[in-house]
């Protein structure tokens, strides 16, 4: 039975005030050197694992992402940016712990 991970992450900066505003202050000084790109700060809070009883297309696979974030955007946004970050397969001889 083939099974897939995805991991989902968050905006560290939206999330925690502390670390957002931290990001500001370090953003405002870029943009007074013309840095035009700006700094966040993400993490990977969760990982789901999905069995299937057949192998799915990449147009699954993405089918399936986007079905997670709308229930995450609908769950969390605007306060916060959670997202599916990366959907892998998990291999046959691995396997996922929890410590």
């Amino acid at each position: 039975m083939p099974k897939y991970i995805f991991e989902i992450g968050i905006d560290l900066g939206k999330a925690v005030p502390a670390v957002g505003g931290i990001l500001e202050e370090l953003n405002s000084i870029l943009a007074k050197y013309s840095v035009t790109e700006e700094l966040s700060c993400h993490s990977t809070v969760i990982t789901a694992e999905l069995s299937v009883n057949r192998e799915l297309t990449l147009k699954e696979l993405k089918e399936a992402a986007s079905v997670m974030d709308k229930i995450l955007e609908e769950r969390f946004a605007p306060k916060f940016n959670v997202k599916v970050w990366n959907v892998r397969r998990k291999s046959s001889n691995s396997k996922l712990s929890v410590e």
